[in-house]
């Protein structure tokens, strides 16, 4: 008594009395709570059920309270949600009930999270369908601690960018649907950080994702060891005949290589990520207005677009000088790189060319017409063919 603690018999015997004081406005959020952890048909009963017919009122031998919540998980949530258990940052506490819930009974707060996170998964993913290598495995796993101010520059940036990709975010400020909120951020980014493609597609929906999300893994993630193997396979090779067959065929497999390969903290493909987010941002504002005939009749969008691997050498060059010279004009603060002689003159192009490939992929998907306006400016007789099944442009 002089420590103010209770022993109980049993766990079952605890949660019992726990639920006794639900008829306790003071404890309203444990309503809440309990509700939020049962499964849906019991989640249903409680909703129903009066407060005078708390769960200890039955007879014992009516309920076992363990069958309906996961003992673990509930415990952990009331202790974040009384204050009792403090953790460093917001992200460290949602890291720990994630990581909990992955190994706890099925809830109807798991359910809820796993229904928004699927809506986004959906969204994003079906702005990427090209399938790298290593498709659904786990390239690297999530820091269970970062630091307040990434934390809070997480938050600020994920949730807001998950309404947008259709998750209903509850935006509420009491602590447990903060926290749901939270732990719906972490369980999207761990499930995304499996899939290549929609790990591309979601480092491209803004410039500041690189910055954020390039920090919410260790480094020497499998990306940053393919990132740094082949930029340096490829530039021992410079002095010897090329295996690629031109400018094109080398930065359309760099960005396989360096940006399609799962998370990664290089600084490579950090520059690209942002450099190819700020270029969709840009011609997805100004490829907005009228085209003269037959651009005005095309398809905006083709999503099936796929982009050839290979160009001749001579369509490389003449299309990496008229795209460079376009976004020089269109993005603000791009100036493009002439490249050198020392390895960092030499990434700085090959990033420039790699996001130009990744920009057409994009162009070729979203903004086709557009994408057909600007070839079919090039020199007469190019015949350029950038994609797939499709006929050659550039040759009015």
């Amino acid at each position: 008594m002089e420590t103010g603690s209770l022993t109980f018999l049993s766990k079952e015997s605890m949660l019992r009395v726990a639920c006794a004081f639900l008829s306790w406005p003071v404890y309203r959020l444990l309503i809440l709570l309990i509700t939020r952890l049962t499964d849906p048909t019991e989640s249903e009963v409680l909703a129903l059920r009066p407060p005078s017919q708390s769960l200890a009122a039955v007879p014992d031998q009516d309920v076992d309270a363990l069958t309906h919540i996961d003992v673990g998980l509930y415990m952990l949530l009331m202790q974040i949600c009384t204050g009792i258990r403090q953790l460093k940052t917001a992200h460290d506490r949602a890291h720990l009930v994630f990581r909990t819930m992955e190994k706890a009974k099925p809830t109807s707060l798991a359910d809820e999270i796993s229904q928004e996170v699927e809506k986004a998964f959906k969204v994003c993913k079906d702005s990427e369908d090209e399938m790298p290598i290593g498709e659904g495995i786990s390239f690297a796993p999530l820091l269970s601690s970062i630091s307040n101010e990434l934390s809070s520059q997480l938050f600020r940036f994920m949730i807001p960018c998950m309404s947008r990709l259709g998750a209903v975010m509850s935006g509420g400020k009491r602590i447990l649907e903060e926290l749901q909120d939270e732990v719906t951020v972490v369980c999207f980014l761990a499930c995304a950080s499996t899939s290549p493609a929609m790990w591309h597609a979601l480092l491209c929906i803004s410039p500041q994702a690189p910055e954020i999300l390039s920090k919410v893994f260790k480094e020497g993630t499998p990306g940053d060891a393919s990132t740094a193997s082949f930029t340096r396979f490829v530039y021992r090779q410079q002095a010897l005949p090329s295996s690629f067959s031109s400018g094109f065929h080398l930065a359309y497999s760099l960005r396989a290589m360096c940006a399609m390969f799962g998370p990664t903290t290089s600084t490579v493909s950090r520059s690209y990520y942002q450099l190819m987010a700020s270029i969709i941002q840009c011609l997805g504002h100004t490829m907005v207005g009228p085209l003269p005939e037959p651009y005005a009749l095309q398809l905006c969008e083709r999503p099936k677009a796929r982009l050839v691997c290979k160009i001749p050498e001579e369509h490389s060059d003449l299309l990496f000088l008229n795209i460079k010279m376009i976004l020089w004009y269109l993005l603000p603060g791009y100036v493009p790189s002439p490249g050198g002689n020392t390895p960092a003159q030499t990434l700085m192009k090959w990033i420039d060319e790699m996001t130009i490939v990744g920009g057409l992929v994009w162009l070729g998907k979203y903004r086709r017409n557009y994408l057909d306006f600007i070839l079919d400016g090039f020199p007469q007789g190019m015949n350029f063919k950038l994609f797939e099944d499709e006929e050659a442009t550039g040759s009015t």
